[in-house]
């Protein structure tokens, strides 16, 4: 029996990066995945399925910038500390319900997002250096990394969490 065996998730911005590291992880798990790539359904309206399927997990991914302050996009940072703030509403508006909400906050993640940024720096190792040198682990995360962390927060082994914030960043916060 796979650890998500009759799980039922929706793996939005499934077409790349995180996204589609994390459908394809659940699906090896044994989750039914249903996918979407333009635009994000209603989290409240998947909450409330879920509470009408008798219980289930919300996992919304944020960034580090919800918890750090990043020079030059302060509205991204900003915007990324709202998806914080709507988990933990949602954590505390659906636990009575059986319906834990988490969210994850990832460092930098080898993705097309990361390949733009890197533009801005003359070389893509002078990117790292500046970049991935804020982290401990002095690199860029997988994109399989941060979805094994996905299945982790879904599955019945994190049974016990609901309003967490779960840094996922090569130790960049505890500098």
């Amino acid at each position: 029996m796979a650890r998500l065996d009759n799980a039922v998730t929706v793996v939005t911005g499934a077409g790349g990066g995180v996204g589609r590291q994390a459908a394809l992880r659940l699906a090896a798990e044994g989750s039914r995945v249903g996918l979407t790539d333009l635009g994000a359904s209603s989290l409240k309206e998947t909450a409330s399925l879920a509470r009408e399927a008798g219980g289930g997990s919300v996992v919304n991914v944020s960034s580090i910038g919800a918890l750090a302050a990043l020079p030059n996009i302060g509205i991204y940072c900003a915007s990324k500390a709202a998806v914080l703030g709507l988990t933990r509403s949602l954590a505390m508006e659906y636990a009575p319900h059986n319906v834990r909400a988490n969210i994850l906050c990832p460092g930098l993640v080898d993705t097309q997002m990361a390949a733009e940024h890197q533009k801005s720096f003359a070389t893509p190792q002078d990117a790292i250096d500046a970049l991935a040198g804020r982290q401990m682990l002095k690199r860029y995360a997988q994109p399989v990394e941060i979805a094994e962390v996905i299945v982790f927060l879904i599955s019945k082994e994190a049974s016990f969490m609901t309003g967490a914030t779960v840094p996922v960043e090569a130790g960049w916060t505890a500098r």
